[in-house]
């Protein structure tokens, strides 16, 4: 079972570092490396979220499950041997079968592996949506915490690590991560408040939760007020840094600004909110002229004039032809592992919110796979194992090689239609102007935020 646990753990670990661009913690060293402890994340990406988790600790992590995922006598067999304890939600629940009953053993496994000092997951806001707002925190984490310190007469020493998962897209590749981590809260410090009051130390417990786990991700007001922060983050991110003196290269900054931008877009909400409304136009605009021209935001502030565009073109073309025999060897070897996922999580479900998890997991199948299958036939073919394992090597790298190729060879596209974006003219003068006046904005309600 352990044995099990840990390959699968290594090809995650594996699997994580090469999906995220860049990964960023904070406060590692305050996650406890023995003992009894619960961990308690914020839930914005189903089933990436546990595997994130996952890599950061060095012992077996127990899973709180849906129990619905445990409809077949092999699901219950795979998914225990990949240590899920089943939870039932009374909505889930079939005709006939007591949800309530069945918590209850739930509950007092959890106990039973918190004695033996053993490590759980729990997600306190008991749904998942790719969404940067944290949802209401449900009580059963302070209950199992609390009911495992009252079952063992408090000596158990139950520490809840809340940790904040934030990322800038889990469904996209070399996308960032930032996993923020705090100091432990204790259990044993609701000791007499519990024996007093069972309930009113669930509620002070599951209110402390939540306030640790708002401090440690980034929570815009609402959807719409969400997408106007991320527009805002694309155009003014990289000005904020300097300006705060921030590095650019560290992937926590981009959070801190996320915040920082989220905060400043809910104060004017409430201060002045057709302020607001009118920045959001005039940002959907600039992005729908975007859209239309096929052209980034950073193209538009980088590249000045046709010139400078050609210069460009003349740098791109020579270097892409020198490595494209690399990108199709690449391309053989990997577009099917790399393409497979994709269709598979658009096949499993209609929901965006699982799509990145299930391509995650199936790509850690399909690149394996794959490389088996590659590596036996070349195998065959030469009977030499020090050429298999080169070719093996090779497989990943110019799998790499293949993604950043492409995107080098969209820019080059990028370019060639910004080249006749100039020729024609007017857009590049209205894409500007408009860019000019939303900066200058923003810079004028920066200073008013933090003048007030």
């Amino acid at each position: 079972k352990k044995m099990l646990y840990n390959i699968l753990r290594y090809i995650v670990i594996v699997t994580v570092k090469i999906f995220f661009n860049s990964i960023y913690t904070k406060n590692l060293d305050q996650l406890p490396k023995s003992g009894a402890l619960i961990i308690a994340p914020n839930h914005p990406s189903t089933f990436l979220d546990p595997l994130v988790i996952s890599v950061w600790l060095d012992r077996p992590i127990y899973f709180l499950t849906n129990g619905g995922a445990f409809s077949s006598p092999f699901k219950k067999w795979l998914y225990t041997k990949l240590f899920m304890i089943p939870i039932y939600r009374q909505q889930d629940s079939k005709e006939g079968i007591d949800s309530a009953n069945q918590n209850e053993q739930a509950f007092d496994n959890c106990y039973d592996m918190l004695a033996q000092g053993k490590v759980i997951i729990i997600f306190p806001e008991g749904t998942s949506e790719n969404e940067r707002r944290l949802r209401k925190i449900k009580t059963g984490l302070a209950r199992i915490a609390l009911g495992a310190e009252a079952k063992y007469d408090f000596k158990l020493n139950v520490k809840i690590a809340c940790v904040g998962i934030n990322y800038t897209n889990p469904r996209k590749f070399q996308s960032k991560l930032f996993v923020n981590f705090t100091k432990p809260i204790l259990a044993t410090d609701y000791q007499e408040k519990y024996k007093n009051d069972s309930r009113e130390a669930v509620k002070e417990m599951t209110s402390l939760i939540s306030e640790k786990l708002e401090s440690l991700i980034v929570i815009t007001p609402d959807e719409k007020a969400d997408k106007l922060v991320r527009k805002i983050e694309i155009l003014y991110s990289n000005r904020l840094q300097k300006n705060l003196n921030l590095s650019s290269d560290q992937t926590e900054q981009i959070f801190t600004i996320g915040q920082y931008i989220s905060d400043a877009v809910k104060y004017y909400q409430e201060k002045n909110n057709q302020r607001v409304v009118d920045l959001d136009d005039k940002i959907e605009k600039y992005f729908l002229l975007l859209k239309k021209e096929k052209i980034r935001d950073k193209t538009v502030l980088k590249i000045a004039d046709k010139k400078q565009v050609i210069r460009k073109l003349l740098k791109y073309i020579p270097q892409l032809l020198i490595i494209l025999p690399l990108y199709i060897y690449g391309l053989i070897h990997n577009y099917l592992p790399f393409i497979l996922p994709g269709i598979v999580a658009k096949k499993a479900t209609p929901y965006a919110v699982f799509r990145g998890p299930i391509n995650l997991v199936t790509g850690i199948f399909t690149f394996v796979s794959f490389y088996l299958i590659y590596c036996t036939i070349f195998f065959l073919f030469t009977k030499n194992i020090l050429l298999t394992i080169i070719y093996f090597i090779s497989l990943p790298i110019s799998g790499y090689l293949t993604f950043y190729y492409w995107n080098y060879l969209l820019r080059v596209f990028e370019s060639i239609r910004l080249f006749f974006i100039f020729e024609k003219g007017q857009n590049t003068y209205e894409l500007r102007k408009m860019r000019d006046n939303i900066i200058e904005e923003l810079e004028k309600i920066k200073e008013e935020y933090l003048n007030s």
